[in-house]
């Protein structure tokens, strides 16, 4: 299943991993070739090349079906059942884009964490109303209300530490983790900061730079939500 819907990922990855300030990819960087959204193009198969030029569109090859392939196993060994997997589907195939953008060009773009964050409430909040689960909906949004204000705080005490697309990502990172339990939010974000902590000293960050969370928290989220009680 994830890799039926890699090239609409890849796709996504490829339209909105450009740096801030300049407009989403619609041509090739290198010779100007269309690329056909969101997947009538060989640019959005697993090789990721241009049909032009050959040069890499964006992601690595194979990068975005590894993510997504690991996403849909871990999800396959979770405790979710019913209609939390639409949900949590919808939160791993939008955070494996999430992810992949902000460890390319270190961006959270507001239309996709919006999207998000908007799929994710309405979809939790559904399933809170179908099968009477108000407690487990009003310990999901306050959550994700308390990481994203945490955040928040950081990102203004000390600006360029933590962007605020990680802000919004933390409200719905926090969502699907207050949906499980506190164990799997504390884990979540423990997992987050954890593996953001790895991948800045892979890439040999250096003092000052702003952390690239997303990728820890998207990982730390869904671990934490599928195999934590």
């Amino acid at each position: 299943m994830g890799l039926a819907v890699t090239p609409a990922l890849r796709a996504a990855v490829a339209f909105f991993a450009v740096p801030a300030g300049r407009p989403w990819r619609r041509v090739c960087d290198q010779c100007g070739v269309a690329l056909a959204y969101p997947w009538r193009s060989s640019a959005f198969l697993p090789t990721g090349r241009c049909p032009g030029c050959r040069a890499r569109v964006a992601a690595p090859a194979g990068s975005v079906e590894v993510a997504a392939v690991a996403a849909g196993l871990v999800l396959a060994m979770s405790h979710r059942h019913g209609g939390e997997v639409a949900v949590y589907l919808w939160f791993a195939a939008v955070g494996v884009v999430l992810a992949v953008v902000d460890g390319l060009v270190r961006r959270l773009p507001n239309l996709l964490t919006g999207l998000l964050a908007a799929g994710t409430l309405g979809g939790l909040g559904l399933l809170a109303l179908v099968d009477g689960r108000g407690a487990q909906w009003n310990r999901a949004l306050i959550a994700g209300v308390i990481i994203s204000g945490a955040f928040a705080l950081v990102a203004l005490a000390r600006p360029g530490l933590l962007g605020w697309g990680d802000v919004k990502l933390g409200f719905s990172a926090g969502l699907v983790t207050g949906w499980v339990s506190w164990t799997a939010v504390y884990g979540g974000v423990w997992l987050a900061f954890l593996l953001a902590a790895v991948w800045a000293l892979t890439r040999r960050r250096r003092r000052g730079d702003q952390v690239v969370l997303g990728p820890g928290l998207v990982t730390g989220a869904l671990l934490a939500a599928s195999l934590l009680p």
